[in-house]
């Protein structure tokens, strides 16, 4: 078994994670009208070599505001304010496809093998439940 790298990319349009946000009905939440553009974004190439895991750090914020909207901001600008009920738990769930640059390849950064394959495929990411009385 051979390296593989995996390109990720956390710069909207981009970035090849996408997310949606479902209330306990399974209802989906609608996004806000216009994508957050803050954060650092990055670019690069992670290198998995057999039996290696990796995590994303697609950093999100999760809390109220002074006027008790929800808020779910993520870095890769995707963001909700939801106006919750109590009892309500929200569950974030996603997909992430590889968006790689047709000019790059594994081989093409100096820190990599040139013998790597790059990775592309999507992984579908479960939803993580949000409990409300947390927050």
């Amino acid at each position: 078994m051979r390296s593989v790298g995996v390109y990720e990319d956390s710069s909207p349009p981009d970035t090849g994670l996408h997310c949606e946000l479902r209330d306990s009905g399974v209802k989906l939440i609608p996004k806000s009208a216009d994508d957050l553009l803050s954060g650092s974004f990055t670019r690069y190439w992670i290198r998995l070599r057999p039996h290696d895991s990796v995590r994303l750090r697609f950093s999100c914020y999760l809390g109220y505001g002074g006027d008790g909207i929800f808020a779910v901001y993520l870095r890769n600008g995707e963001f909700w304010d939801v106006h919750p009920s109590k009892t309500n738990e929200y569950y974030l769930s996603g997909t992430f496809t590889p968006h790689v640059p047709t000019n790059e390849t594994p081989a093409s950064v100096p820190s990599l093998p040139n013998n790597m394959d790059a990775w592309n495929g999507t992984l579908t990411l479960p939803g993580v439940k949000i409990p409300m009385k947390n927050l």
